[in-house]
């Protein structure tokens, strides 16, 4: 059976290939000649619309106005991601600091003076509550509302749907802070705290709390004495900074450590003192996760935690490093995840991140470092991986939301004009500061077009007789992706009987690997991770898979194959080792045609060529350029330019060029063989695919 899936716009999967580049769909400047600040966002319940709050007082960006409970300076604004322009704007009494939106679309804001629970267009007030230093504010499934007030005793609270008050906690003294609130209809429902308490003079130390919505204490972690904690030898202070419900109904946390790790509670379990976290909990990576050389400086940790018990799942430092290896400081202000555990985090930094002089946004480079600035970074759900890392040069920090494909990160910036724009509603600052916004998946498309519809896109091709199978996501056995099909959790759409994607070159949103139409998904992706084919709600076991009209107007006698990959980011593994290499890594190039699958090889001599694969695997594309894979590793196995054959693969970073040579256009896969893209006629190699069941 032909394998034609219908392309989705609204769930392209975050994740990108990790590059240095930041694919964005807009960029844009919100704000007047005043003083604007935009510091809440979230994502509407369909994915649509950006909401976004803040503070824009003469700001005119367009779309209709309203004004509730008065009006004022605090500013509600919904942004279409489809069409990337302002559809509303609302006035509110204060400044919104924090919003969240719940599961039907209501919108929970917390604005100075209050807080209130809008209907999804944000033109009615459905209830408010009058809460004079209210900063945090969360909204569960069902419409259950959690807030934080800083008195002299810092309050958490939780209102029912209706607006009435069912719980209320204090901290008991000015010593004790809650820092934000989460509250979910889980576990028979669960209203999570997070902050500090200041045990002595010199010793501050974070906790989480759950209560049930009965009220209920459910449990503490962390928050040790301080003598145990004098005596385990963890002394530096810490703080809860960020709780929250990820859209993959996990428990995350933030907290702030001033000192190194190894010398704080956070790194041993936070219901154990004594016990120190190992390495399939504390993970690390690199320099930038591992903390090492530092001093007092503010560093990060964040963690998927036990919903029902508080316990450590999996976490892990993040910090920055001077020019001279020192660590230096990041803070974690916002922590969420996608559906698929995809961890994102935004704030800011006093230091470089990692390769910081190349990092970009839409290809366009970002300023010099400043000193302070905002970031927004995207992690594996295993953690074992930072897919991206990318600053936005601003004095200001960062916060960001995801849903349904999408991501979208504020900040607010004094700049001046020297932010980068991209589909720009505002191209040019205001004046002063101005409000800042980023959005991950949305459409490329200017301001007020309306996206095109999606094409049919050729089948994806599934492969498979590899012995190396997808790495799946910690407490998630998913890779990032969509929502439909009979496998709903693999990279693609949101509909059809095999939801595999392949990639492309062109589309409605190019955000992801060489501007696929599914971030993520790079060209000529062959997914045949619990395929079904044949439409018997079954596994297929093994696929068939043909290749056809197979051409070449090259020179060269081109080769290409396929390879296994251990993620949709493209990582191999090491046939010694074990350990995943990345495609940005040295030795990528001769581990990935180690896992080639050896009856799935053809050059322009081929005339067709039809296999039987297991299934089970994810593969991409590779092309050997005037050779064969053996020629290639004995002559060339670094892939180094200058030496031929050279091979090229679908993720640019793995390029020596760090060109593009192979895309997906139609039902066609092509590739261009010369070394810095050549003629880019992508003839070179040419070859139609067609995936059956052997049923």
């Amino acid at each position: 059976m032909d394998t034609t899936l219908q392309k989705s716009v609204q769930n392209n999967a975050i994740p990108q290939s990790p590059t240095n580049n930041l694919d964005v769909s807009a960029a844009t400047y919100l704000g007047g000649a005043e003083d604007d600040f935009t510091n809440a966002v979230d994502i509407s319940a369909d994915g649509k619309f950006v909401i976004i709050g803040g503070s824009l007082q003469n700001a005119n960006l367009g779309g209709t106005d309203t004004q509730l409970l008065g009006g004022g300076d605090g500013t509600l604004i919904r942004y279409d991601s489809q069409t990337n322009q302002v559809i509303s704007t609302t006035r509110l009494p204060g400044k919104v600091v924090d919003l969240e939106v719940s599961k039907n679309g209501d919108i929970a804001v917390a604005y100075e003076g209050g807080i209130a629970v809008l209907n999804s267009d944000a033109t009615q007030v459905k209830w408010n509550k009058n809460l004079n230093d209210v900063f945090r504010i969360a909204i569960s499934d069902s419409g259950k509302v959690a807030a934080v007030e800083n008195t002299n005793a810092d309050r958490a609270y939780l209102f029912d749907s209706n607006g009435q008050q069912l719980q209320q906690w204090v901290t008991t003294s000015d010593s004790n802070h809650f820092n934000d609130i989460a509250v979910t209809d889980q576990e028979g429902g669960m209203v999570i705290a997070t902050g500090y308490k200041q045990k002595t003079s010199n010793l501050q130390v974070a906790f989480t709390q759950a209560w049930s919505h009965t009220g209920q204490n459910l449990w503490t972690n962390y928050d040790f004495s301080a003598t145990d904690i004098q005596n385990a030898n963890v002394m530096s202070d810490t703080r809860g900074v960020r709780v929250a419900i990820g859209r993959d109904g996990q428990l995350y946390a933030s907290y702030k450590i001033n000192g190194g790790t190894g010398a704080s509670i956070l790194s041993r379990d936070p219901n154990n003192l004594s016990e120190t976290l190992g390495n399939d909990r504390k993970i690390e990576t690199d320099n930038y996760n591992r903390p090492t050389n530092v001093g007092s400086i503010n560093m990060a940790w964040y963690g998927r935690y036990d919903l029902e018990t508080g316990e450590l799942i999996r976490g892990q430092s993040l910090l920055s490093r001077l020019n001279s290896g020192k660590g230096n400081s990041v803070e974690v202000e916002s922590i969420t995840a996608t559906e698929d555990g995809t961890v994102i985090l935004a704030g800011n930094t006093g230091a470089r991140i990692a390769n910081r002089d190349i990092q970009t946004i839409e290809g366009q480079t970002v300023n010099g470092y400043a000193g302070f600035e905002g970031y927004v970074a995207i992690i594996s759900p295993d953690l074992e991986e930072r897919i991206s890392w990318t600053p936005i040069t601003d004095g200001q920090g960062a916060v960001a939301a995801s849903r349904n494909g999408k991501a979208a990160v504020v900040t607010s910036t004094d700049f001046g004009g020297s932010q980068i724009t991209h589909n720009a509603v505002q191209s040019n600052a205001g004046g002063k500061n101005d409000g800042y916004l980023l959005v991950i998946g949305g459409n490329d498309v200017p301001p007020g077009t309306e996206p095109e519809e999606p094409e049919n896109p050729t089948p994806p091709i599934p492969v498979g007789d590899n012995p190396v199978p997808p790495v799946p996501g910690d407490d998630n056995p998913t890779q990032p992706g969509g929502t439909g099909g009979n496998n709903p959790t693999q990279p693609g759409g949101t509909g059809g009987d095999n939801p595999i994607q392949t990639g492309g070159t062109g589309g409605n949103n190019p955000t992801g690997v060489n501007g696929s139409d599914n971030p993520g998904s790079p060209a000529g992706l062959i997914d045949l991770t619990n395929i079904d084919l044949n439409g018997d709600n079954q596994v297929d076991e093994k696929v068939n898979i043909n290749f056809l009209d197979i051409k070449s107007d090259a020179d060269f006698n081109n080769s290409m194959g396929y390879y296994a990959i251990s993620n949709i980011n493209g990582a191999v593994k090491d046939a010694l080792t074990g350990e995943l290499i990345n495609p940005e890594d040295g030795g990528y190039a001769k581990a990935a045609l180690q896992q080639r699958v050896e009856n799935l090889q053809i050059n322009r001599d081929s005339k067709t060529l039809a296999s039987e694969l297991n299934s089970g695997v994810m593969l991409v594309p590779f092309l050997v350029a005037n050779g064969t894979v053996e020629t290639w590793m004995e002559q060339n196995s670094d892939n180094q330019q200058g030496n031929l054959p050279i091979a090229y693969f679908s993720f640019v970073n793995a390029n020596p060029d760090n060109k593009q040579h192979i895309r997906q256009v139609g039902d066609e896969l092509q590739f261009e063989d010369l070394f810095n893209g050549g003629d880019n006629d992508f003839n070179d190699f040419v070859v139609k695919t067609n995936v059956d069941s052997t049923l």
